[in-house]
């Protein structure tokens, strides 16, 4: 526990005694409802894989309206839940939001040590005071299988014989189901393979990670929780007279985060997260949301309870640089209304972005989309599932 730069300064343990708002570190908290929602047998199905827009959007509440912006005003269109919070997206997550309800978001927050929020939609993107201590115990939670453990700064005080003079009985509660607990850990780990926490794999952070960085409006308060199964550590950067820092957290807080976290492990015995037997990791077809075959251009990884498990596969036929992708219980591949017709560049899509508006300037190629039946057609997008659905454009 750092509280402050010098005791002999500040006595003031900023760990146990501040009060700042998380931010996007708080997002998770809205994840969870929705996956708890559909985990519960809920009538809406919220999984990482699930689609969602991102496009501005405002939420009215009584007589007042409120539009927060993206980062940097960008918007992606459709997208994963996935996407949404490796990219930390405000719309798409306040969009969950709305459709979980709000009352379910501060449900699941109080279950996770925050209770008596105001029932106002800012709390969904961080929008309250937090002590660090809390937001850590928050993550502990998603660290330790959905349990909840007391922390303990001195856990015992043992005699030079081996005598334990004063000690703890540690004590834990199921908070989360491990499933859910999973379907977290998940989402979280995307985040660092490929959205806002990448830069701890670039800076040689290898091992099994999830984490969710935090930056608040003018960037006051900068954070980043992350964990790794056997480790867990947050990280907030500020100053006491809430200074604009003018960092975000993966620029201030993340950096410190891997370097702890490098030495840290480097002893430790290294292992994935444990996957609860009651739910599936699977390749699926992010246009169809099927199972995804060989001959797939593009998959994406999801997390599904068993019984919700895609059952159906997505085949496609390649005819030169064009590959055709049709779900098997579609029409032949003479019926055009039925078919995605995927154009690729031969380049790796792996972890790159395409949200661009000019089809041409796409990383991954082209995304186009034949007119179905129901009148929708895919139109540019990301790979990794931040693909756009919207009125059919004629075909190429």
């Amino acid at each position: 526990m750092d509280g402050g730069r010098d005791y002999r300064q500040s006595q003031f343990n900023r760990v146990t005694q501040s009060h700042r708002q998380p931010g996007s570190a708080f997002k998770p908290v809205t994840y969870l409802a929705a996956l708890q929602e559909t985990f519960d047998g809920g009538p809406a199905h919220f999984l990482p894989t699930s689609y969602i827009d991102d496009k501005p959007f405002t939420w009215q509440f009584g007589a007042t309206s409120w539009t927060p912006k993206n980062y940097k005003d960008r918007y992606f269109g459709r997208v994963t839940l996935e996407f949404a919070l490796e990219e930390s997206l405000n719309s798409a997550t306040l969009r969950l939001a709305d459709a979980v309800g709000l009352d379910r978001v501060l449900a699941m927050a109080g279950k996770l040590g925050f209770g008596n929020l105001p029932p106002y939609p800012s709390v969904v993107l961080g929008g309250i005071e937090v002590e660090p201590m809390q937001l850590g115990a928050m993550y502990a939670i998603l660290a330790n299988e959905g349990m909840e453990v007391q922390p303990y700064a001195v856990t015992a005080v043992v005699s030079a014989k081996g005598q334990v003079i004063e000690g703890h009985e540690l004590k834990a509660v199921q908070v989360l189901a491990p499933e859910v607990a999973y379907s977290m850990d998940f989402m979280l780990e995307q985040v660092i393979k490929h959205g806002t926490g990448m830069g701890a794999r670039k800076a040689g952070f290898l091992r099994p990670a999830a984490g969710k960085s935090g930056t608040t409006n003018d960037s006051v308060d900068a954070w980043f929780a992350g964990f790794t199964p056997n480790l867990l550590a947050v990280v907030w950067t500020g100053f006491d007279q809430k200074e604009a820092l003018g960092l975000t957290g993966a620029e201030a807080s993340l950096p410190v985060w891997t370097d702890f976290m490098k030495a840290a492990t480097a002893a430790r015995p290294d292992g994935d997260f444990p996957m609860p037997s009651e739910v599936v990791r699977v390749q699926v077809d992010p246009l169809t949301g099927y199972l995804a075959s060989r001959h797939c251009p593009v998959t994406m990884e999801g997390v599904f309870p068993k019984a919700m498990t895609p059952l159906r596969m997505a085949v496609a036929i390649r005819i030169s640089n064009l590959a055709i992708a049709q779900t098997i219980d579609a029409l032949p591949t003479s019926s055009l209304s039925r078919l995605v017709r995927v154009w690729t560049a031969g380049r790796s899509a792996r972890g790159e972005r395409c949200a661009l508006p000019d089809f041409a300037e796409c990383p991954f190629g082209r995304i186009i989309g034949h007119q179905s039946d129901s009148g929708n057609s895919l139109k540019p997008g990301s790979q990794r599932g931040a693909f756009s659905w919207g009125s059919a454009a004629p075909a190429e």
